[in-house]
This record gives structure tokens, sequence and C-alpha cells, in this order.
């Protein structure tokens, strides 16, 4: 929803995608048999569901990607290639509003087989004995390549598309920069048709490259601008050429255009993230955030400056401080006296009357002289005097726009002085607000309710769904946590009717938290909130529970455990019989275990409101045949499970002792490994290396997973169960057990959303042989 609402703010069409993997990557014939399978109509049922998907998720149509080329059993056919004509041309025929993107990957005669260009192969799919079928192509990335360039495929599929009617700019010439970004080599001259045009339009795949490459925020920005802008990072500069296959920026290809074509136009300069948020330029939250949804349209000019005298500024988003929400926009370096420096900000269509007021707020570490620049229609530019200084503090500053009403905005610049020489000059730029309506009606919020409250196993954290209803809508929703001292916490801020408070840690023990949502204007008044009360659940006993990190041992060996008591537990007493001490009041004590036997173990957690124990009988094993330590029993044995991506990612990659490759499973879990160890062992603890020890983001770990042990391969008893995991390798111990098959099953495989495990190996630890009791 995030990236939706970004895009459609800054007018970006948004489209879902429809992928149909290759074999080797885990595809199926049988999906795209499914998908396309008409009913007893004729009809296309698919058809209906896409475009349900689309309205309500508010996308702009499809990219559909048939990349599948089947088995020689089951074979890609032209039937297939027929249907997915018949199937686009069907959906434009219920939803014309909506787009289609065609991917060059299946052919007309039924062939997995990229063209690179718009070719008679590939035709049917635009457009079929002078009808359209899809609105646009995206050509596979090889075009660019030097086997092909002698083919000028960009200049044929130009020709080929004005032959059949086909707008060029249809086409998009794609390429790859998913693994070098702007150092990825094109072949510009191909994509050139003049120093002014060219043969297609421009499709990249992955330039969030920007952002995965980065060692840091300021990183990624410097890398995004010159992904997007040039490698001058400024857009009215020519990008400077050291050879001709170095990228030359987007803006090289591309003409500006404006999404701020009505009033009211506001921008805080926020890129919808923050290591903190400001309301009306204070500190409201030292809390991380990330919600696209807030993110304004930023600058349409990244960035172009111009300097009187010896000044120098340099431009970049600044996170330290912020208007409202995370960013603002921050100008900095030396300034001559009296001297000025112009930034160009926005390109507008915006009309502009004897009503309309136009203010900005800023901040200055020097008195700073602010003009607003005003491009209108035809060309003719007015410069209008701030009514006051810009200060040290947020200063909001007006501009009479008496002189410029009944023309249209079309491009607005700000100058920028100071009367005395300034080195270490900064300036920030917090809010834009060009409007009919200055003092709009405040929205009040007659209801706020708590749709669904979920709590952890110690109730000392929730999620809670808050849902909420204002007499008009509001610009932004602020919710706020009331304190037992009735002070307020900031916990976020959403431009819609609900909220989804995560992780609330229980701060107090009065057993109740209340929520206050306040409704604010795009002019940043707030209007009237209401609030909502929940009620945590008592959780003032403390809870037992402890782990050991091995429990199967040689005689006189040490052993550590750990208590994994409630977070309200005051003090603990341990208890060890047969262990060389047999009591503990640490929290994570070590004993030995002299003689040969089987122990047990308890733990008792304490508070003033009272206490809670654990025991486990059997525990700890003090055997002889352990006297050479635990060995890995499960290395190179045999696999199953119940789903994998491929074969490249298959089961047997969780057993091979190569902690670069993996056992994948998608779909909807638990997804659940058996490694059978060939007979019966007895085994007391399994090592996991999930998503973050192979490389992955930590968010990728397994959340929840339970371990189970058979003799047989049918009886299973569970052994270890996981419900709050964080790490990218886990040790897993139990009372040792005599078992042949360890099962592993993932309950919830990452910790967000995504369902997809991600297992780099597991570990079963024991001693190759029974212990006779």
């Amino acid at each position: 929803p995030g990236v939706t609402d970004a895009g459609h703010k800054n007018g970006v069409k948004v489209m879902g995608t429809v992928f149909f993997p290759q074999d080797a990557h885990g595809g199926k014939l049988e999906w795209m048999d499914e998908f396309l399978q008409k009913d007893d109509t004729g009809a296309f049922p698919l058809v209906d569901k896409l475009i349900q998907v689309a309205t309500l998720y508010g996308f702009d149509g499809w990219f559909i990607n048939p990349e599948t080329e089947g088995s020689e059993e089951n074979p890609l056919t032209m039937e297939h290639a027929v249907l997915m004509r018949e199937f686009i041309s069907a959906f434009k025929a219920q939803a014309p509003e909506l787009e289609i993107i065609y991917y060059d990957s299946m052919t007309i005669e039924g062939k997995m087989d990229w063209q690179n260009a718009l070719t008679d192969k590939n035709l049917d799919y635009m457009t079929c004995e002078g009808s359209p079928v899809a609105d646009s192509m995206f050509l596979n990335f090889w075009w660019t390549e030097e086997e092909f360039a002698e083919q000028e495929l960009l200049k044929a599929s130009r020709n080929l598309a004005l032959e059949h009617h086909i707008n060029p700019y249809d086409i998009y010439a794609g390429v790859d920069i998913q693994s070098e970004g702007y150092l990825t080599p094109i072949q510009w001259n191909l994509f050139e048709e003049s120093a002014n045009s060219t043969y297609t339009s421009l499709g990249i795949y992955c330039p969030n490259w920007a952002y995965t490459s980065a060692s840091d925020m300021e990183d990624f920005m410097r890398k995004e601008n010159a992904l997007w802008v040039n490698n001058s990072g400024n857009p009215s500069l020519s990008a400077s050429e050291v050879q001709p296959t170095q990228w030359k920026g987007i803006s090289s290809y591309a003409v500006e255009r404006t999404a701020i074509t009505s009033l009211p136009f506001t921008t805080n300069f926020n890129t919808g993230n923050g290591y903190s948020f400001f309301i009306r330029g204070e500190q409201a939250s030292k809390m991380d955030w990330n919600n696209r949804s807030l993110s304004d349209i930023l600058p349409t000019y990244r960035y172009i400056l111009k300097h009187e005298g010896n000044n120098s500024l340099k431009a970049s988003f600044d996170v330290g401080s912020a208007y409202y929400g995370g960013n603002s926009l921050k100008l900095y370096g030396n300034l001559d006296a009296a001297a000025a420096s112009e930034i160009m900000l926005y390109s507008a269509d915006l009309p502009l009357s004897e009503h309309t007021v136009f203010t900005t707020t800023a901040k200055a570490d020097f008195p700073t002289s602010l003009e607003a620049v005003l491009e209108l229609e035809g060309g003719s530019v007015q410069t209008i005097p701030a009514d006051r200084l810009i200060e040290k503090d947020w200063t909001t500053v007006s501009f009479d726009l008496s002189s410029a009403a009944g023309h249209q905005l079309r491009r607005l610049s700000y100058r920028l002085s100071t009367e005395e020489a300034v080195s270490g000059y900064s300036f920030y730029f917090g809010n834009i607000t060009i409007t009919e309506n200055p003092n709009p009606s405040a929205a009040v919020v007659t209801a706020v309710t708590a749709d669904s409250v979920e709590f952890d196993e110690d109730a000392m954290y929730a999620g809670i769904r808050l849902s909420y209803t204002s007499d008009m809508p509001a610009a932004f929703y602020e919710i706020y946590r009331i304190n037992e001292n009735n002070t307020r916490s900031l916990l976020g801020v959403s431009n819609k009717n609900n909220f989804y408070v995560n992780t609330l840690p229980r701060t107090d023990d009065t057993n109740r938290s209340v929520f206050e949502v306040i409704p604010v204007t795009e002019t940043l008044l707030p209007g009237t909130g209401a609030s909502v009360t929940i009620e945590w659940p008592d959780n003032s006993l403390p809870k037992a529970g402890f782990t050991a990190d091995k429990t199967l041992i040689a005689p006189g060996e040490a052993v550590t455990f750990e208590s994994l008591c409630s977070a309200n537990t005051e003090t603990v007493e341990w208890s060890f019989t047969g262990a060389s001490t047999e009591s503990s009041a640490e929290t994570n004590p070590s004993v030995t275990y002299p003689e040969a036997g089987v122990y047990p173990v308890s733990l008792k957690a304490k508070n003033a409101s009272g206490e809670a124990s654990a025991a486990l009988e059997n525990y700890i094993v003090v055997s002889d045949h352990a006297a050479d330590g635990l060995v890995l029993l499960s290395g190179g044995k045999e696999t199953e499970a119940t789903a994998y991506v491929n074969d490249n990612e298959a089961p047997v990659f969780a057993v091979d002792g190569d902690i670069t490759k993996k056992w994948c499973a998608t779909g909807t879990p638990p997804h659940e490994l058996t490694i059978d160890l060939g007979d019966t062992k007895t085994i007391s603890a399994v090592d996991i290396h999930h998503a973050e020890a192979g490389g992955e983001s930590p968010d990728m770990n397994s959340k929840a997973y339970t371990i189970s042990v058979s003799e047989d391969g049918n009886s299973f008893e569970q052994v270890v169960t996981i419900t709050r995991n964080t790490k990218g390798v886990t040790h897993d111990t139990f009372a040792p057990v005599s078992a042949r098959y360890v099962k592993l099953s993932i309950i919830k495989p990452t910790q967000g959303s995504d369902s997809a495990a991600r297992i780099y190996e597991v570990e079963v630890y024991g001693i190759d042989s029974v212990i006779e009791e």
C-alpha cells in the first residue's frame, strides 16, 4: 500500500505482477493452464479476479510475464500462446481503463524465446488482425549485448511498431541493473535515435539497487541521485561520459512532468521514513519509522542551484530535523555578503487567484532573506519577497501573490541571501503550502475501536489494531498512548482510518492502556480526538522456564543453564539433583555432574506477587557413552520435505554442510523437513542455520518452529517448541531421546508476512548409539 500511495501521489502508475517462473526456478506449466482456463461460457474466470484485485488494491493494471517453458512430457504449446493473447484481449475489453504490460518472453508460436525486440514472433501480443491487445511491451535485456548490436534491435522495433500503428514509446527497452546498478554497461547508441530522441521508452529492472547496495542512508541518497539524475547530480547539466556505455542518468532521457496540478499543494519534504518523528517542528518521537504512505511530493529537480559571487551551497534531505515527519530539505555551504543563491524545486501547473495563500516554513542558522521565484505560463518570472526574515527557529513566512493572480504557476524556485558572509551555513526547508483555504475546518474523530488485541506469552508486549471514524477526512491521524502521568507518547501517524501498533511494551502495572487519535488538516491544524482503552492480562505472577547448553554429557562435565523466566522475575532458585552444586540463585549458573545417571532439574521464579516453578524429569543424562563428546548425526543423510522451490533449493541442501546453500519452501506454512538418520541414535540437540546465517536479512529468520522425533517415521513426539526466535543460528537442547527421524516444522517462516522458509543447515547432535537405561 505504501508503494501505491507514494506512486499515485507523485503521478506514477503502479502495476500488479503476474509471473510464471521458468521450470528451473520452480515454475509449473499447470499454473499457466489454470490461469488460462475458460468456464462453460468461454470466459476467463481469472480476468474477473485480476480486475477485482486491481480495483481493491489501487493497481493501474498488470505486468504479465509468462516464462514457464514446460517439460518434455508437458511442453509449452501454441495453444498457451493463443489463449494468453485471448486472455489479454478479454481483460482489456472488460476493463479498458486498466493497463496490461506484456513481457517479451513467450512467443505467439508457444515457445519460451526472448526476442529482445518487437518482432513478428511477439507482435500479436500488441496487435492482432488490426485490433490492439496489450497496452505495452517490456523487452528482454539482451538488445544491448555485443552479439546483438549489429541487429539494431530497438531501431527495428520502432520501425515495426510504426508499420503496425503502434506508438514506439509503448515499447520499453529493458535494462537489468540488479547487480551493478549504474555501473551496468549499456550501449546507449542503440537506444538513441538522435541527440533529442530515442527509438523506444526505457524499462528499468531493479532500480532498488541504489538501496540494496548502499552502506548507509547517505550512500543510498548519493546512488539514487546518480541513478535517476546523472553523475553530475544536476539535471540541467549533461552527464559527463568516460565511455559510451557509461550510465547517463534517467534525466538525460526524460522531460520533467508534474503531479502538482490542483490546490491545495502542501509538502513537508517527507520521504516516508525517519530516525524520529517531528510534529510542527518539535521532536515527538525518537523511534525509527517507515510509512511510505506519508511521503510527500518531493522536489522535481535534484538539484539545480545558481549562485552569485562566491556562494557555494549543496542540497540534500536531512534526517536530523523536520517540520512534520522525518525529513527536511537542507542547503549547506558558504554565502558571500548580500549574494543570492537560487534553488529550483518544483515543476507545477497550478492556478493562482486573488484568494491564493502561499506560505513557507524554514529555519536557518543566520538571519536569511527569502524570495519566491515564480515562473508563470508564457515564461514570465516574478520574484516575490517573504514578509519577514527566516530565523534560527522554524519560521513561517508569507508571499503576496496578488501580482500573479489569474496566472498558472509553472515552476517554483527560491532565492536566499544573508547580509553578512557566512561560512558553514545551513538552511532548512520544512513546509510549503499553497492553498485557497488556509484555515480549513478541523476534523473530529467520533469513535476509536480496538479491533483486535494480541499479547505475547508474558503479556509484556501487545499488538493492537485500531480503527477510527471522523466527521470528515483528515490529511493525517496522529496516534498517541496516554501515559500514567497523563502525558502523551506518539506511536505513529497514518493517513488511513486504521493503524497497527506493533510490539507495544507494557509500561506500568495498571493493566490498561489508553490510546488517543488526533486528526490533522493538510495545513497541520489539529482537530478533536477520541480515545479507546484496552485491558492487559494480569501478569503480576512470574513465569518459570529454562534451558541448558547440553543435556547429554560425560561424568565430570559442566552444564550451563539459562533462565527463560519472564521479565517480571525478581529472583530465581535452582535445584540440581546429583550435581556438584545442588542449588543456585544465579540467573545462568554452571554446574558439573560427577557421576553417571539421569537427573532432574527444577527452577523457581519469584517476585513480590508470588512464585512459579518449572521442572524437567530425566533432563540431564550423564553417560560414559558421551566421553568423546556429541557428534553430528545428520550430515549427508536422506531428507524429504513437504515443499521446496526447485532442485537448487531442495531439502538435501539442509544437511550438506554447505552454509551457502539452502532448503527453501514456499506456499502456506507449516513447511516440514524430515531427516532420516539411518537407524536409531540418541539425540539431544539440534542447531539450525536460518536465513541470516546464509547472508539474508534477519527479517527472514524463522520466528516459530517445532522439532519432533520418531523411531518409526510415523508417530512423532514434539521435543522443542519455539515461538519467538529472532536469531540467525539457534541451538536447541532437550532431554536425550532415542530416535531415527527428526522433523523440523517451520510454523512462522519469517519475522513478518513472508511465508517462505529459508533453512541453510540443520545439524542433529547426539551419540551414534542407543543408551540402554
